[in-house]
């Protein structure tokens, strides 16, 4: 957040370029607004955890989010042949960092808690 805050001051823009899918963003505003955003909820977060901590432990997965989490690793070899083997710029490494897109999707699916997080 500090060196966010040092960036913006500096008039130093923050580029996100990406090369394959020719996508060109100034994120040096965003991204200061984001660091902080996050700053200020990793504190909230920190205080309500603290509040109604209790001694239980984590839930198990559901059978579904196990077969999601079986089909992103299953995705990796295909992800290997594209990024790796493909033309750089091209169809196959596009559709590599798309089917990483989509995967880190599904990860972030397959492991966000269930509704009874706070038994």
């Amino acid at each position: 957040a500090a060196d966010a805050l040092y960036e913006l001051i500096a008039g130093e823009p923050i580029i996100f370029e990406g090369n394959t899918l020719g996508v060109i963003v100034d994120l040096s505003i965003p991204f200061f607004l984001l660091q902080f955003g996050m700053f200020a909820l990793a504190i909230l977060w920190w205080l309500g955890i603290r509040k109604i901590s209790t001694a239980t432990g984590p839930q198990a997965i559901e059978n579904y989010k196990r077969t999601i989490v079986k089909v992103c690793i299953g995705i990796v070899p295909v992800q290997l042949v594209l990024l790796i083997f493909g033309e750089p710029h091209e169809l196959t490494d596009e559709i590599g960092v798309i089917v990483t897109m989509l995967q880190w999707v599904l990860l972030a699916f397959a492991f966000y808690p269930g509704s009874n997080y706070r038994v």
